[in-house]
């Protein structure tokens, strides 16, 4: 049995939990052993190896053999597998390259003006988006979607403003 399963990517040399087995021989005293050079045993606590780290977006779940043997003559002994789960961490900032988008003058209020991409490294996180520049009175922005669309009521003049330029944040 393994107590403690867990540990957060890119951490290293840490604590992963407690192996402990039952045996019938009540004098016996036990060794460990893994299969996976990341991962080492001190008596019966299972550590990641220092200089080891483990990346939730390589592999969320390591399964790791661990051999246990009793000090019985002869001695006998279990492999058993255990699995690690790997932890994500919130490790990369999102993205997204400078963007140009036209819309005709005679576009009316609500007319989609194009929609925003970005990209994370991280794996299942939700990108938001937001405007955090001026000039918001022209402009909406679902913070869901990143599509960008001209607020109702609003009308262009291509004489009095040729261009609008936006900042927009993204965030995980």
């Amino acid at each position: 049995q393994l107590i403690g399963n867990s540990v957060r990517e890119n951490e290293s040399g840490v604590f992963l939990g407690t192996l402990f087995v039952t045996d019938k021989d009540s004098s016996d005293q036990f060794t460990w052993q893994v299969f996976d050079q990341r991962f080492a045993t001190v008596g019966n606590l299972l550590f990641l190896a220092a200089g080891s780290r483990l990346d939730y977006e390589v592999n969320p779940q390591v399964d790791l053999q661990v051999r246990v043997t009793d000090s019985g003559t002869p001695p006998l002994s279990l492999t058993l597998t255990k699995t690690i789960n790997v932890l994500d961490v919130n490790e990369f900032v999102p993205d997204f390259p400078p963007t140009q988008f036209k819309v005709s003058e005679s576009a009316v209020g609500g007319s989609q003006v194009g929609i925003l991409a970005a990209s994370d490294g991280d794996r299942n996180n939700i990108i938001r988006f937001r405007i955090t520049g001026a000039p918001q009175s022209v402009f909406a922005l679902d913070s869901n979607t990143g599509r960008i669309s001209l607020l109702p009521g609003v009308s262009l003049d291509n004489e009095s403003t040729a261009s609008y330029q936006l900042f927009v944040e993204a965030s995980d």
